[in-house]
């Protein structure tokens, strides 16, 4: 949030440094040092930003049946350039919708694959039919894809979360979960799926999740790590959240996944903050601070902290908070201000 401030000679100050960001010769501090980035392993097509820049985009409610919904947040925000959506058991896609949705973006899709089977399950090739009639669907895909399998994986709330007793009745052991990963992901390289391949645990770390050290399927079949989470605000009620911002939330498991993952771009898959103005479908009064103020610090904690994110992905839909980037008006002015930082 800009503060007021007495202008005078500062005015030409600003234009002079302004001028100097913008032909180069002072790097904005927005982007981060502009490197080649490394080829994606098994013929993925490459959706990496360009050097020291992030790609903004969203998952937007009720869009993958009315992609007109997408359209109209770009209208408020300004161009988005990825279109996230979740596909699991009985979908036949892409449809003609996803086609609309990644025309110039990247589609980040979340593949449920645990709606079939649990982790043996795939890894035994049981599942092999259905991965080959998706890889036919997909060969000829002709934009940028980003898919992220069993998306949030380590959480308890989870069926199919990989733990030491293999007892969740969509999941199995690390070793188990590993070894599915590796088999879908060979399989449709194998048959000619281009794409970036997604390993997308949340970034919950509390004794009860799974360390995503122990389940990180190795650096051949993941081409990008992603990270799930939310600030969920303070409410009565509610002893397992509070008010926190983007970079405490994201800390704790940015540094599990980079010891796990080296040098791996990071996608933030799904981020929002509750609104203490307008709780919306829970119904409970949220305190804490300010959406607007959240949303500036997400992006101005990234080239800080957070130097290896390359995508956003909001999740703009009212659920079990009012996450949606227009939340209020304050609230779709800081969106806009993020997603005009390129």
């Amino acid at each position: 949030m800009s503060r007021a401030r007495s202008w005078g000679p500062l005015l030409v100050i600003a234009v002079v440094v302004g001028a100097l960001f913008a032909t180069g010769v002072f790097p904005s501090p927005f982007r981060r040092a502009e490197t080649a980035a490394a080829p994606l392993t098994g013929g993925a097509r490459s959706t990496t930003a360009p050097p020291g820049r992030v790609t903004w985009g969203a998952y937007v409610d009720g869009a993958d049946k009315e992609p007109a919904k997408f359209a109209a947040l770009e209208q408020q925000t300004g161009r988005l350039g990825m279109a996230s959506i979740f596909r699991g058991k009985g979908d036949t896609w892409p449809y003609p919708v996803d086609h609309t949705l990644g025309r110039g973006r990247t589609l980040l899709v979340s593949w449920s694959l645990e709606d079939w089977g649990n982790y043996r399950w795939w890894s035994s090739g049981a599942g092999d039919t259905v991965l080959k009639q998706q890889a036919a669907r997909l060969k000829n895909y002709d934009g940028a894809l980003a898919i992220r399998p069993w998306a949030e994986m380590n959480a308890d709330w989870q069926a199919f979360q990989p733990t030491v007793d293999g007892k969740q009745p969509r999941g199995g052991t690390p070793a188990e979960f590993k070894q599915a990963w590796r088999h879908v992901v060979t399989l449709m390289r194998a048959h000619g799926v281009k794409a970036t391949w997604i390993f997308n645990p949340t970034t919950d770390v509390y004794a009860a999740s799974t360390d995503v050290r122990s389940i990180y399927p190795g650096a051949d079949v993941v081409d990008a790590v992603g990270l799930d989470g939310y600030n969920w605000g303070t409410a009565a009620g509610d002893a397992r959240h509070r008010w926190a911002s983007f970079a405490d939330i994201f800390a704790p498991q940015y540094a599990r996944l980079q010891q796990a993952a080296g040098d791996k771009p990071v996608w933030i898959c799904e981020v929002g903050s509750a609104d203490t103005a307008h709780p919306r479908v829970s119904g409970q009064p949220v305190t804490g601070g300010s959406k607007a103020q959240w949303l500036t610090g997400l992006r101005d904690s990234l080239p800080r902290q957070f130097p290896a994110v390359t995508h956003v992905a909001f999740f703009h839909a009212d659920k079990e908070r009012d996450w949606r980037l227009d939340s209020t008006p304050a609230v779709l002015q800081a969106a806009k201000d993020v997603v005009a930082t390129r």
